[in-house]
């Protein structure tokens, strides 16, 4: 594929002054960005000749001057908002983002800035509300408002209504000047998918610094990924609360190191239906596979033609690969628990006598699987009583006493306890926790750091699932790439490394 036909990525920047621009500038240039979108509207000083200092442009830029009525801080105003645009038309802008609802029909004297030789290209934006019909947005991507210009329509969407009902309203990829971004859930997903819609262009965030739109993907991460060949997978993390999931950063971390050329995405879902009814339309648009999280494990396992010996076990996967029509699961977290529940009998002079698992979900299925093939005596411990009993038969495991007979050796909490919007763990760890027990918790980063805390009270150690990811994350990407992530790339991930 030609770089004529790649996306422009266009790096969103956050600074509010000019001195935080510049510096900002270089940074968008370093991470290979096309362009720089120049947020008029945000800065301390809006006024037209505040962005003099810009020039010369480390970058071609864009002027968005942003109403509050579109999500911005600029005036709504019609005759503020002329004055301001004017004098952003007679800078070297390269692109000038107009709204369609307050800028159009041009101004005779806005036309005829524009009309001059080295004037800036219009970009057309509306920002649509939810529920927007998708004939509209059908409309306003086919109609050509002003030959020559971009249209640019943003709109608030779930993934399923990107796949189920906005794709289908796009022209055929290369046809038209269009720029169709969604917020909220889908935002990540569609702006990867701009390659494949050979869009204009795409809106990026800067590396290491805060992002103007949540939804925006890292200007690097979209140059590494545009560099590749035609057909460079996708991937992503499936599940509720995946925004700060940290699978990404691992997983462009190794891709990065080893030369390969893909993107890997967070992917919010809704419920059970809209995930199991995304899957294929997923492996259509070009991804190799989807890591699944909490609450979706089971539907994964349900979703797959064929599973591995692992899922099987444990009755739930949190790997998907698509290949050649096919849908195989597989359960790495398993694999993942089983390294760790090694390294930890290894650590101990007394080894690991009894094993408690807190929760009933797919997370303490693999932890039960896990001890189960490791010949590690365990007990479990839910909310639900006869939930917990149906386990424990199905693993040879017991269910854990009202009054336990002592502290555990190894208490693994497997609920989503510490992610953000799950409940507070509901499990009496009264009795459960002294001097010689260690806490391995699932997730990573919780907050509120409670058990932790409740941990260091009672005397036991504790650590977080960090190490349990970043062993899942390796044999995902060894199952998605065929090629292990090389050792020291593992140990530089693992917590604690310098």
């Amino acid at each position: 594929m030609s770089d004529r036909r790649l996306p422009s990525i266009a790096a969103s920047l956050p600074g509010r002054s000019v001195p935080e621009l510049r510096a900002e500038l270089r940074a968008a240039r370093e991470a290979g960005a096309d362009l720089a979108e120049i947020r008029v509207d945000r800065l301390t000083d809006a006024g037209p000749g505040s962005v003099d200092e810009l020039f010369p442009a480390e970058l071609p830029l864009i002027a968005t001057y942003r109403s509050r009525a579109e999500g911005g801080h600029g005036a709504t105003d019609a005759a503020a908002r002329g004055a301001l645009l004017l004098g952003l038309a007679a800078r070297p802008f390269r692109f000038l983002d107009l709204e369609l609802a307050r800028d159009l029909p041009l101004r005779p004297e806005l036309a005829r800035a524009l009309d001059r030789p080295g004037a800036p290209t219009p970009i057309l934006s509306a920002h649509l509300p939810q529920g927007t019909a998708p004939s509209v947005l059908h409309q306003l991507v086919a109609d050509s408002v002003r030959p020559g210009a971009i249209v640019k329509v943003v709109l608030p969407a779930d993934i399923g209504e990107l796949l189920e009902e906005i794709l289908p309203q796009l022209p055929p990829p290369g046809l038209g000047t269009h720029v169709v971004l969604t917020t909220g859930r889908s935002g990540p997903l569609l702006r990867a998918l701009s390659r494949r819609l050979q869009a204009p262009l795409v809106y990026a965030a800067l590396p290491e610094r805060p992002a103007v739109e949540p939804a925006q993907i890292r200007a690097d991460r979209l140059r590494n990924y545009f560099r590749g060949p035609e057909g460079a997978p996708l991937f992503g993390v499936a599940g509720r609360s995946v925004a700060r999931s940290r699978s990404p950063e691992l997983h462009h971390a190794w891709m990065d190191a080893l030369g390969l050329a893909g993107l890997y995405l967070p992917l919010e879902f809704v419920e059970g239906g809209e995930f199991l009814g995304a899957l294929p339309h997923l492996a259509a648009c070009g991804f190799r596979g989807v890591n699944v999280t909490h609450p979706f494990k089971i539907e994964a396992l349900e979703a797959a033609d064929r599973a591995g010996p692992a899922a099987e076990r444990a009755g739930c996967a949190n790997l998907l690969t698509f290949e050649a029509g096919t849908v195989t699961a597989e359960n790495t977290d398993v694999a993942a628990m089983i390294q760790r529940l090694g390294e930890l009998r290894a650590a101990r002079a007394r080894g690991i006598g009894r094993v408690t698992i807190l929760g009933s979900g797919g997370a303490a299925r693999a932890a039960l699987a896990a001890a189960e093939a490791t010949a590690l005596p365990a007990e479990i411990r839910a909310r639900n009583p006869a939930r917990a009993g149906e386990l424990a038969r199905e693993f040879g495991a017991e269910v854990g006493r009202d009054r336990p007979a002592g502290p555990a050796d190894l208490l693994i909490q497997a609920t989503p306890a510490g992610t953000p919007g799950a409940p507070t763990l509901e499990v009496d760890l009264d009795g459960l926790l002294g001097p010689g027990s260690h806490v391995l918790d699932y997730v990573y980063d919780p907050q509120p750091r409670s058990l932790e805390e409740r941990a260091r009270r009672s005397g036991a150690t504790y650590e977080d699932g960090s190490r349990l990811l970043v062993y899942q994350a390796a044999l995902s990407f060894e199952t998605w790439w065929s090629r292990q992530v090389p050792d020291e790339l593992l140990r530089a991930s693992l917590p604690g490394a310098a």
